[in-house]
């Protein structure tokens, strides 16, 4: 299925790798937990139509590399991320 007029995808979202997106606002400590695992982060400003569309505002959303949203999650600490690395067998 071929994009619509008016899609909008993320440049990182071209990237083949796994990365974090934020829909709104990275706290610090949600920015050193993906440095800390060396986790691209993008942050993406929140607008009303990200809400519309089912995302939560400030959660962490990890992109596998085949750009599907692997983990949501509204905390984004590093333990949550290794833990769903570690039990898929994924080093990142």
């Amino acid at each position: 299925m071929g994009r619509r007029a008016g899609d909008r995808q993320s440049p990182a979202l071209a990237k083949m790798i796994w990365q974090a997106q934020v829909y709104g606002v990275a706290s610090p400590e949600r920015a050193a937990s993906c440095a800390e695992i060396r986790l691209p982060l993008q942050v993406i400003p929140w607008t009303p139509e990200h809400g519309h569309a089912g995302l939560m505002q400030n959660a962490l959303y990890l992109l596998r590399p085949d750009s599907c949203v692997g983990l949501a999650n509204e905390s984004g600490s590093a333990d949550v991320l290794r833990r769903y690395f570690a039990s898929r067998g994924i080093s990142v």
